[in-house]
């Protein structure tokens, strides 16, 4: 009985030290702040990449909120890049554009854990201008 208890103790005291070793998420530094008004210009047939830095362990992930339209395509899928080997360190977060046709539209991204109903930790939005 003794020894049950004291088993019983011990594995409370391990829950209790790896729940404290968690820390708070991390989001990235522009977390507080939407990033708004970035224009970018692009001839047609131009590609933009669009790079956000964050912390994919965390679970969250920089999304695409609204779309490309008739006129930017997105080429290939979101790629992430770890500064290190380390799971734990920042990475980031690149989407690729093309330009198809002239115009103006816009890209907006959010930080966010698409598992969770709340709202973005981060906003990013950029005008995109094409030009023939």
């Amino acid at each position: 009985m003794r020894r049950q208890a004291g088993l019983l103790i011990f594995l409370i005291l391990v829950a209790l030290g790896t729940a404290a070793c968690d820390g708070p998420e991390r989001a990235p530094a522009e977390a507080a702040e939407a990033i708004t008004g970035q224009e970018i210009e692009l001839r047609v047939g131009e590609t933009a990449t669009i790079s956000r830095r964050g912390y994919p362990v965390s679970g969250f992930v920089w999304g695409i909120e609204t779309p490309p339209s008739e006129i930017l395509e997105q080429v290939g899928e979101l790629v992430v890049e770890l500064d290190s080997d380390d799971d734990n360190s920042e990475a980031s977060f690149i989407y690729t554009f093309r330009a198809v046709a002239a115009g103006t539209t816009s890209i907006r991204m959010i930080y966010h854990q698409p598992f969770e109903d709340a709202p973005p930790t981060a906003v990013y939005e950029a005008s995109i201008v094409i030009i023939p």
